[in-house]
């Protein structure tokens, strides 16, 4: 069993957050505001998989009236007395002012008592599983998981309820940069607001575009560049690479859900003192490489928890050491791992190491039984973020659109559109 990192016990847990290093959300009843933005995290190294919505590559993003539905898995063979806040945030992801009675028609305090053991042969989990009441009003929310013995902060994750208040259009287009034809794409879109109480579009409306739902990578500052108010009309079509993203590469990908045979990009399997270790095939840098289209289904850097083998009972899925390759020589940044699986974060838990006498980079990552998209990611150095992987304008990715509101004379932003795309 892997053990617990031992966390602080927060005196009124606002105090812990102004001294920790990293955003930390908290939820307390004091007026106290958090310093900067809560951010998907864990604060356990027993959190398994974790999902908001549908078990099938599902997004944290809700239509308004809907409950929300949390599942994850805690790495630990007992059964633990656990609850969950939801904490109500600007558009930038700070806490709000809004009291618990003006988002939740009731106490703000769900104790999580669904849950079941899990019935492998290694790694053992227990899966809980809770369905929170909807919220009362559109905007960005965090959901936050306790420990109930401790009040120690396991996890938290992002969660966006929408209300669709304003149309739009949308366009997917080259680079207007020169430089970035071959390998940008550029954003350009139209919002329609027709019913709401506008007075200064510049201020009361903020955007966000998010790449394979990516939040470190998302635009959050773009402002119209016409605005037609007797049409109620807002034209976001800018052409110094504000609204560009990388196009990036299609996903690499492995498949898990069956471990009685190899499964695709899987080199070999074994057993070890640590659990089931899974080799995938070695891999090569795409730096320089032409643009080749995926021969899977590409799933945009998402992934599937599944069980495919005689027994398909989640219950029975096992979480496996998966062991990734990347023959190269050494880089002038530091690599890793990353997809939706961890939330796209670059952090030691998923950071390759450099292995000189084979000339590779190594990492392993602790994985339920699934389908995986992921891409090797550097931070750090001169060179893009995608180095290893090379852009193109080619690639397909998923895109979204939300659209804030601030209402004049109100203190929250509400969500009142979202498009995927």
């Amino acid at each position: 069993m892997i053990n617990l990192t031992p966390l602080p016990r927060p005196l009124l847990i606002f105090t812990w957050l102004l001294f920790a290093t990293s955003c930390v959300p908290v939820v307390s009843t004091s007026p106290s505001q958090p310093d900067g933005p809560i951010q998907d995290a864990n604060f356990s190294d027993q959190i398994g998989n974790v999902q908001i919505g549908s078990l099938i590559q599902a997004k944290p993003v809700i239509p308004l009236g809907k409950n929300i539905s949390l599942s994850f898995d805690l790495l630990r063979s007992d059964y633990q007395y656990l609850y969950v806040k939801v904490i109500h945030c600007d558009f930038d992801w700070k806490k709000s002012i809004l009291s618990d009675l003006e988002f939740l028609s009731q106490y703000n305090e769900f104790p999580i008592q669904q849950y079941v053991f899990s019935q492998n042969q290694y790694q053992p989990f227990v899966t809980y599983q809770i369905l929170l009441p909807a919220v009362t009003r559109s905007g960005n929310y965090i959901v936050a998981l306790y420990e109930d013995e401790t009040d120690k902060l396991l996890f938290t994750r992002r969660c966006t309820v929408f209300e669709q208040k304003v149309s739009s259009s949308v366009a997917i287009e080259r680079s207007s940069h020169t430089p970035a034809r071959e390998t940008d794409h550029q954003i350009e879109f139209d919002i329609s607001y027709h019913g709401l109480n506008v007075s200064n579009p510049n201020k009361d409306f903020k955007v966000v575009l998010l790449q394979n739902h990516c939040w470190d990578r998302a635009i959050r500052t773009l402002t119209p560049t016409s605005i037609r108010m007797d049409e109620q009309m807002l034209g976001y079509h800018h052409f110094n690479q504000e609204n560009n993203f990388p196009g990036l590469n299609e996903f690499r990908f492995f498949d898990t859900r069956r471990l009685s045979f190899r499964g695709k990009n899987v080199n070999y399997m074994q057993v070890s003192e640590r659990g089931i270790d899974v080799f995938l095939q070695p891999e090569k840098p795409r730096s320089g490489t032409a643009y080749s289209q995926a021969l899977e289904k590409d799933l945009n850097g998402n992934y599937v928890v599944e069980n495919l083998d005689i027994n398909k009972q989640a219950i029975h899925s096992e979480y496996t050491w998966v062991n990734f390759t990347l023959e190269s020589s050494p880089l002038p940044a530091e690599l890793y791992i990353a997809g939706r699986f961890n939330n796209w974060s670059l952090e030691p838990a998923n950071q390759m190491t450099y292995n000189e006498e084979k000339k590779q980079y190594e990492g392993s990552l602790l994985l339920k039984q699934g389908f995986y998209n992921y891409l090797y990611l550097t931070k750090g150095g001169s060179s893009p973020f995608y180095q290893v992987e090379e852009s193109h304008f080619q690639t397909k990715n998923e895109y979204e659109l939300i659209i804030y509101y601030r209402e004049p004379g109100t203190v929250y932003d509400r969500v009142v559109g979202y498009r995927q795309f």
